[in-house]
């Protein structure tokens, strides 16, 4: 039996070195080829195939490994954008996204704040940047005032500013955040939150990963 179950692997090796194919190896293994049977030729073409997958791998690797020093995925967990970011949405922060300017206008950003999260750091929100330095931003009943002008912005989700009014003038340094949920978002209108300063940014949301339905760029 022995006998011939060598016979059936040497034939089976033979038909397999006239065409050498990756699938007519797979097939082989699949079906309890032995690795011994296969001569020199064929265990070229194996080990070959073999070392074309670690490449490729390792290449999926090493990408990843550079797009993660630029970019980060962020899981969305609180309330603040809800209208343009839905809580638990995937989203892509581009962490280098202001190495060569500044902010922004309608940037959404993701960036520090001083509310405690509970592991002894703080937390990180995202919002939308409303003021740049110098601006005067005046928060009222009907919408937020920049420098004097109402602001047109179809992307608040409910129509209005909330209940905090206000009137600051942005400091150098720095810019003045609101979420597009309005009435429930924790943004530069609370003092755990104030005036971002520059080097409290972590970077531009600019992809939605999650969920799939809704993928794409976020404005």
């Amino acid at each position: 039996m022995k006998m011939e179950t060598n016979e059936e692997n040497t034939r089976r090796v033979r038909e397999l070195e006239e065409e050498l194919s990756d699938e007519r190896i797979g097939e082989f293994f699949r079906e309890g080829g032995d690795m011994g049977q296969m001569n020199r030729p064929l265990r070229a073409r194996y080990a070959r195939g073999v070392l074309r997958t670690v490449l490729v791998a390792g290449a999926a690797v090493a990408c990843l490994a550079v797009a993660l020093q630029f970019f980060t995925p962020r899981i969305v967990r609180d309330a603040s954008m809800e209208g343009t970011i839905e809580r638990m949405d995937c989203v892509v922060v581009a962490k280098r996204a202001y190495d060569s300017g500044g902010v922004g206008f309608g940037d959404i950003i993701q960036h520090g704040s001083s509310m405690p999260d509970g592991a002894g750091g703080t937390r990180e929100l995202i919002n939308r940047v409303i003021g740049l330095p110098g601006d005067e931003i005046d928060i009222q009943a009907r919408g937020v005032y920049r420098n004097g002008e109402l602001l047109v912005e179809p992307y608040v989700a409910d129509g209005g500013a909330g209940e905090a009014w206000m009137r600051v003038t942005v400091p150098e340094g720095s810019c003045f955040v609101l979420g597009d949920n309005r009435k429930g978002s924790l943004d530069s209108r609370d003092d755990i939150v104030g005036f971002v300063a520059d080097g409290d940014i972590r970077g531009k949301v600019v992809f939605r990963l999650l969920p799939v339905s809704r993928a794409g760029g976020v404005e």
